[in-house]
């Protein structure tokens, strides 16, 4: 299942946005404390076939883009629709949260925006009680573009035991081990953004711990088991090339 996942989840994140008519796509909000908002919304797209009542079933994680928010999940239902029709796609339960443009899905270092936290120990559970999704990580995937595929690569490094399946596509990786390393033309976000990722004065341990390509050299053997697909063009002005090559080859 995991490598038609990969084939599949690509095919819907690269694909236009087709004329299909489909079902109303469930649109609501989570109330935490582990972000400033103090509620963050999210959708959720279920197969025609769901039975709140019956098995469990897969669930796919869809990280938006650093523009995007949850409606990213109304641009892909007609190709998740499509592909469920013609038995291209296991059904699953696919899941949008908003989060914060620059986020990166990451807890912000002053703990005011722990979006990773959020999302680990509060929508995903979440996401398993209301809708009973899965529990099991072979049948628990992430995937998303650009600043979600950055998150995808991200959670699904740090949290092999959550994800059995991660699908990268145009993550803005940074072709380095340590903050010094990465060249400057690839440190394409703001300072202030910087600043509330990694601390300012900059923290170089932090960076080491939430840097995808460190996250994989700290500890590969805990990947072993994972189903890891990356997708990126050759012609990116922002680099995102490079990153994924540097991770690619360190895979």
């Amino acid at each position: 299942m995991k490598v038609r996942f990969a084939a599949a989840v690509t095919a819907v994140c690269l694909c236009s946005t087709a004329p299909l008519q489909s079902a109303e796509i469930i649109r609501d909000s989570l109330q935490t404390k582990l972000v400033e908002a103090g509620a963050v919304e999210y959708a959720v797209l279920l197969p025609d076939s769901y039975d709140r009542n019956g098995s469990e079933l897969p669930l796919l994680l869809m990280l938006h883009s650093a523009s995007g928010n949850r409606e990213q999940l109304a641009r892909f239902q007609p190709q998740i629709q499509a592909m469920w029709a013609a038995k291209e796609l296991p059904e699953m339960i696919v899941a949008v949260p908003s989060v914060a443009t620059g986020s990166i899905y990451m807890d912000s270092y002053d703990g005011e925006n722990r979006w990773e936290s959020f999302i680990m120990t509060e929508f995903l559970p979440h996401l398993r009680d209301t809708f009973r999704a899965s529990t099991a990580r072979e049948s628990t995937m992430v995937t998303g573009i650009s600043m979600g595929g950055f998150g995808s690569l991200r959670l699904g490094f740090k949290y092999p035991e959550a994800f059995g399946a991660l699908a990268a596509m145009e993550p803005g990786a940074w072709p380095g081990l340590t903050w010094d390393a990465v060249p400057d033309r690839n440190k394409i976000r703001t300072p202030g953004r910087i600043a509330a990722l990694f601390g300012d004065p900059f923290d170089p341990e932090r960076f080491r711990q939430e840097n995808p390509a460190s996250i994989v050299q700290n500890a590969p053997e805990r990947l072993r088991d994972s189903a890891i697909y990356i997708e990126v063009g050759d012609e990116d002005f922002l680099g995102n090339m490079e990153g994924v090559d540097f991770l690619h080859r360190l895979l």
